[in-house]
């Protein structure tokens, strides 16, 4: 199906869209002054990296947050295999796969489109790379804010029984977004893939598959947007934060919500449990 044809199924967004839109919201902590400039990507996008690092260059930072715990920023500093890594089977993949059955499906689908992605020759998760560079250049603090993988993991294994994530998979499979997207990427059509690295297509997808997938979404997204935007508040200064479009809505939702009430914005800021893990370079 030609790209034209997929657009004519619903789906409007255009180059001049994504230029107009710069995934970008300025946040202000009233308890401290802070200024946080909060920037949202697409993680198979070079365009994301190139935005990323302009922001940062403009604002100069003394914190740069990213959308990464320790244990993610592992596997992301990993050396990739590249075309010397054998490749496995659907059946091998889901077999060697730990946790639920649910989670062994959603984990071999992820699985190979990922492989698609880097058939494509697309970069995954640059603008985060970017991130870290630019701010060693500046001198600035590199704040690890999201979740420890480990346990938005378990919450999922909760969520994800295995009638789930059949319909998951399948909803994903139809979803018009989804659909532009993989054509994209099989198609290497990279003008089309960036056309889609917009807030409001990032929202829209969100807000459908929380209709029918309430506890996913809540485990993969909104539990996270809380510690990201707790981690954030406590932050001084003027803070890049980096971060998926698919979380934008919601610490930016969470932060209004508790600058409208100062002792909830004190209680996180005394709140002791809430380490951020700072990578020393």
């Amino acid at each position: 199906m030609t790209s034209l044809a997929l657009l004519k199924r619903g789906l409007r967004f255009s180059r001049e869209s994504f230029a107009a839109a710069d995934n970008v919201a300025r946040l202000y902590n009233a308890a401290n002054g802070a200024e946080v400039h909060l920037i949202g990507t697409m993680h198979i996008s070079q365009r994301s990296a190139d935005k990323v690092q302009q922001l940062i260059r403009s604002v100069r930072p003394n914190i740069v947050a990213v959308e990464l715990c320790p244990s993610r920023m592992d596997c992301l500093l990993e050396p990739d295999g590249g075309d010397d890594e054998p490749r496995r089977g659907v059946i091998r993949e889901f077999l060697d796969c730990p946790g639920t059955f649910g989670e062994r499906l959603l984990h071999v689908v992820l699985h190979f489109y990922y492989q698609g992605v880097r058939d494509a020759g697309i970069a995954t998760a640059s603008e985060f790379v970017v991130a870290g560079t630019e701010a060693m250049k500046l001198g600035a603090e590199i704040h690890l804010i999201d979740e420890n993988s480990k346990v938005t993991k378990e919450r999922l294994n909760r969520a994800l029984t295995m009638p789930v994530a059949f319909r998951l998979i399948r909803k994903l499979w139809t979803m018009k977004e989804c659909q532009v997207m993989l054509h994209a990427i099989q198609n290497r059509k990279l003008s089309l893939l960036e056309s889609m690295n917009t807030r409001e297509i990032a929202s829209s997808l969100i807000r459908d598959l929380r209709l029918e997938f309430p506890e996913v979404v809540d485990a993969v997204v909104d539990q996270r947007d809380e510690i990201m935007t707790k981690r954030l508040l406590c932050c001084d200064g003027k803070i890049v934060a980096v971060v998926g479009l698919a979380h934008m809505d919601g610490i930016e939702d969470r932060w209004n919500a508790y600058q409208s009430k100062e002792e909830h914005l004190q209680a996180v800021r005394d709140d002791g449990s809430l380490f951020t893990t700072v990578v020393t370079l």
